[in-house]
């Protein structure tokens, strides 16, 4: 009977052990939790962050909290989340912050552990737009060699340029450059698109773009109509016409008098409807030419040149 009852003592002491371990939980209050990243005080210049501890032994899980300014004096609760994992990412605006992280089980914590982070703005470059100087938008170009430039956009290590087919369907360049300027010589006419965007470690800057026109062709020759060459029967006021190739920006107009060498006073003159009145004076020869020109500055060669008598 004694070894019957030795025997359920024994068992109800191992069973009453066991018992215990499954109930109660290692104290952790005393175990300190270690911050990783980011580094105290540290400077941000990107919005998201990833925040980072060691496990704590026998932790089931970690209170994580963010704060702006400071605990101290609280303006904003950015982040207040209990994770089973050690780390989560978290976006923040420009600003100062303190964030905290303390291990928990069910009977017990650590302290917290706490840290001051600053989010620079001027380093961010997501939110800010580059200032494109040269050429202009939709410049018409005639030549194939052109030079692309742009402001200096602050906290940008590098630039990237791109150009294209309007649109960027058909891309003939990437090219990055620590420089705000980047010259490009085109292999062939037509229209392009252009744009540039700034770059550090941490962030990109949204592209700006513009367009430019490559056209190196010269329009054709105008046509004179009126008067006729060596017209004798004309007043004064004489209605002078021709016709110029279509898409054109302009055309100019060279009167001389009494020759064809003297250039008349207030001549060559842009126009660009195709007909000018000449008031000239009776009794003298008069000879004119037209040549055309277009957005990108080509210029033709001269129409014929024509001769027409003021009576």
């Amino acid at each position: 009977m004694n070894k019957i009852i030795s025997i359920s003592l024994i068992t109800a002491t191992i069973f009453l052990f066991n018992g215990c371990k499954d109930i109660f939980e290692p104290d952790i209050s005393k175990s300190t939790l270690v911050l990783l990243a980011p580094a105290d005080n540290a400077t941000a210049v990107s919005s998201t962050n990833t925040f980072w501890w060691d496990p704590v032994e026998d932790a089931l899980q970690y209170n994580f909290q963010i704060v702006s300014p400071n605990f101290s004096a609280i303006q904003q609760l950015v982040e207040n989340q209990t994770l089973t994992g050690t780390q989560i990412d978290v976006i923040l605006s420009p600003g100062t912050y303190q964030w905290r992280v303390r291990a928990e089980n069910g009977s017990s914590m650590t302290e917290y552990t706490t840290r001051t982070l600053t989010i620079d703005s001027t380093g961010d470059l997501s939110q800010l737009t580059i200032v494109l100087a040269t050429p202009n938008d939709s410049i018409y170009s005639n030549n194939m060699t052109n030079t692309f430039s742009w402001d200096i956009l602050s906290a940008a290590t590098d630039y990237t340029i791109e150009i294209g087919q309007p649109d960027f369907n058909n891309i003939i360049l990437t090219q990055s450059t620590t420089t705000n300027s980047y010259m490009h010589t085109f292999t062939a006419e037509g229209d392009y698109q252009w744009r540039v965007r700034g770059e550090n470690a941490f962030s990109v800057s949204p592209y700006t773009s513009r367009y430019i026109f490559i056209d190196t062709m010269a329009p054709v020759a105008p046509t004179l109509t009126s008067p006729v060459n060596n017209d004798t029967s004309l007043t004064t006021a004489v209605n002078l016409s021709w016709t110029s190739e279509a898409n054109i920006l302009g055309d100019s107009l060279f009167i001389y008098s009494p020759d064809s060498l003297t250039l008349e006073s207030g001549f060559p003159l842009s126009n660009s409807s195709g007909a000018y009145t000449f008031n000239g004076v009776s009794a003298t020869n008069y000879y004119w030419k037209v040549k055309s020109y277009d957005k990108a500055g080509n210029s033709s060669v001269f129409s014929v040149l024509s001769r027409f008598y003021i009576q």
